[in-house]
C-alpha cells in the first residue's frame, strides 16, 4: 500500500471527548474495563476554546464530532460546546452519538435549538430485559420514551426528515434476530427514516471478546480499512491525542492540544511514525495497537501463510513458542526442586 500522509496536510474530521464519562455499561464497548484504570475527567473550558478557534481558521474541516469514547451527554456543558464548535464551523458537518439516556425535556429542545446537524441515538435492543442484560440498566422503558418524545419535539421544530438517526449494533447471542427486526420496526414506526444497523462489533484493539471469535493478533500490517487515522482527529478530554476511536487503553500518545496544536500533531514526527509502523509490514510487537485490530490490512501472503517468507517467519514464531515452554518448564522443576 502505497501511502503517503502528507497529502493530507490537516484532518478533515476532528472528534472532541469533552468528557471520558459513560453512564452505561454496553457488552460492546471497552468503558467498562478502562474506566478504573485511568484518571476520568472533563475538558476544561480553556482547552475547549483553544481547540475551536483553531478549528475557525480551517475551512477545509468538513465534520466535527463533540464526542469520543464516552458519552456526550454526561458533560454538562455539552449543548455550549456544540454551539460553540458550530460558531467555528458553521458549514461543517455537526453531530454527537449518545445513548439518551439523560435526556429529558428541557435537554432535548436545547439539543435541538443547538444547530446540529443530525444526531444519533444508540439504542441496541427493544426489550428491557435485553436491554438491561446488555447494557446494565433497567430504566430502558424510560430511556425509550425520552428518545420518542425527543423525536416529536424534533418534528415539531420542523428539522430536516434524516435528523434523528437511531443506530443498532447486533450483540449476539443476547439480541436475537427477531428482537432486531422488531426494533428497526419500532423506530421506522416513530418516523426514523434513517436507522442504521450494524450486523456485529469488534474487539475494539483486543480489549473486547466477540462472541465466537478469536481476538486478532496480526504479526504484520500494512494500513488500515477505515479512514480513522488517514482523516480523522482524534482528542481526549485532557488534551491527548490518540490515533483512532479504538484507543481505549491510551497505548498511543500523538501529543497534547495544552502544549501543542492540531496542525503540529497532525504534522509532527510521532504521527508520521505511527503511520509509517502501520504501514510498512515490518514485524510488530503485540501491544502495537493495529496488531490487534480487526480493520487492520493484513498482507495477504502472511495472513493464508503462503510464500517462503511467512514460511520462514511462522517456523521462528513456532520455535520462539517452544524456547517458551521449555522455559516454562524449566522454572516448574526449579520451583519442585526448591520445595524439596
Amino acid at each position: 500500500m502505497n501511502f503517503k500522509p502528507e497529502t493530507i496536510l490537516y484532518p478533515k474530521h476532528v472528534m472532541i471527548g469533552t468528557t471520558s464519562l459513560c453512564d452505561s455499561g454496553c457488552i460492546m464497548c471497552s468503558w467498562k474495563k478502562v474506566k478504573s484504570r485511568f484518571p476520568q475527567g472533563y475538558m476544561t473550558d480553556e482547552l475547549y476554546h483553544k481547540i475551536v478557534a483553531e478549528l475557525a481558521e480551517h475551512p477545509e474541516v468538513e465534520q466535527v464530532m463533540p464526542y469520543l469514547m464516552n458519552e456526550p451527554l454526561c458533560d454538562p456543558k455539552i449543548v455550549e460546546r456544540i454551539r460553540l464548535a458550530r460558531q467555528a464551523r458553521p458549514n461543517a458537518r455537526l453531530y454527537i452519538v449518545t445513548n439518551g439516556i439523560r435526556l429529558n425535556p428541557e435537554l432535548s429542545e436545547r439539543l435541538i435549538e443547538s444547530n446540529m446537524s443530525w444526531i444519533v441515538f444508540s439504542v441496541h435492543a427493544i426489550e428491557p430485559e435485553t436491554y438491561k442484560t446488555i447494557t446494565g440498566r433497567g430504566d430502558f422503558a424510560e430511556i425509550r420514551n425520552n428518545i420518542v418524545d425527543f423525536i416529536k419535539r424534533a418534528k415539531q421544530a420542523k428539522m430536516h426528515s434524516d435528523y434523528v438517526v437511531i443506530n443498532i449494533t447486533h450483540m449476539r447471542p443476547w439480541v436475537s434476530d427477531e428482537e432486531i427486526k422488531r426494533a428497526i420496526d419500532f423506530w421506522r414506526e416513530q418516523g426514523v427514516n434513517q436507522v442504521a444497523y450494524i450486523g456485529g462489533y469488534i474487539s475494539q484493539a483486543g480489549i473486547i471478546n466477540v462472541f465466537g471469535q478469536e481476538k486478532p493478533r496480526h504479526r504484520r500490517v500494512i494500513g488500515c480499512n477505515t479512514m480513522w487515522a488517514y482523516i480523522m482527529f482524534h482528542i481526549l478530554y485532557n488534551g491527548d491525542v490518540a490515533p483512532c476511536c479504538m484507543d481505549w487503553e491510551r497505548r498511543v500518545k500523538l501529543g497534547n492540544l495544552y502544549h501543542q496544536t492540531i496542525e503540529e500533531v497532525w504534522n509532527g514526527p510521532k504521527r508520521r511514525e505511527f503511520l509509517k509502523m502501520q504501514h510498512d509490514g515490518a514485524p510488530l510487537f503485540q501491544e502495537f495497537i493495529c496488531a490487534q485490530c480487526e480493520d487492520a490490512v493484513v498482507p495477504q501472503e502472511i495472513n493464508i501463510g503462503e510464500g517462503e517468507g511467512a514460511k520462514k517467519e511462522g517456523e521462528l514464531f513456532a520455535r520462539l513458542k517452544q524456547l517458551g515452554e521449555k522455559t516454562q518448564s524449566l522454572r516448574e522443576k526449579l520451583r519442585e526442586t526448591l520445595k524439596s
